[in-house]
């Protein structure tokens, strides 16, 4: 595990001296690092929590921080935002929608799939911070791609709740399950 977290720390290091952020290096040496053979799922857990817990937030409270709230006060950049919000959520749901139905899924199933993809604004959130500190981006800009992130990701769980809630569950799904349960309850080496 201390290999794992010096890799990832010195890959953060490197592309923060590149003038990037520091998550892009971190994130391409995790999927390095979970696609160089078989990644024991139990002795990275302490890791995962430690990230999950603490490093996580911290990345978002800084992302927060660069957000100008006060710009949505002002009608174009409100309805700027708003636009551009109901064009992220309506174009996925509307893709993903029309995916499932060619593929013989049925409404709930679909409304599931489009919640999931529609929570993924983390890359959102990093993408704008490097068009923000590279001065690509206004804060005014920076601010609705963050909004767009987070009321997306809040959409997400509520919608998904409500769509599997209505899906039918398979028998394979039930083994699966089951089998997930057993090995959570696996004590970890």
């Amino acid at each position: 595990m201390a290999t794992t977290v010096v890799l990832i720390v010195l890959a953060g290091a490197a592309t923060h001296a590149l003038g990037l952020e520091a998550v892009f290096g971190a994130f391409v040496m995790g999927i390095l690092i979970g696609s160089a053979g078989k990644v024991d799922a139990a002795k990275l857990a302490p890791l995962r929590t430690v990230v999950l817990g603490a490093l996580a937030p911290v990345f978002f409270a800084t992302a927060g921080l660069r957000m100008d709230l006060t710009a949505l006060g002002e009608p174009p950049v409100l309805l700027a935002g708003l636009a551009i919000l109901a064009v992220a959520v309506v174009g996925k749901f509307l893709g993903v929608y029309a995916g499932a139905k060619l593929s013989r899924l049925n409404r709930w199933e679909a409304l599931a799939l489009g919640a999931g993809l529609n929570a993924r604004g983390v890359i959102e959130v990093v993408v704008a911070m490097v068009g923000l500190r590279l001065g690509i981006l206004s804060v005014e800009v920076y601010t609705m791609i963050i909004l767009v992130a987070v009321v997306t990701s809040v959409m997400a769980p509520p919608i998904l709740r409500l769509a599997m809630a209505k899906v039918e569950r398979t028998a394979d799904e039930e083994l699966r399950e089951t089998a997930y349960r057993a090995w959570e309850k696996q004590p970890s080496a």
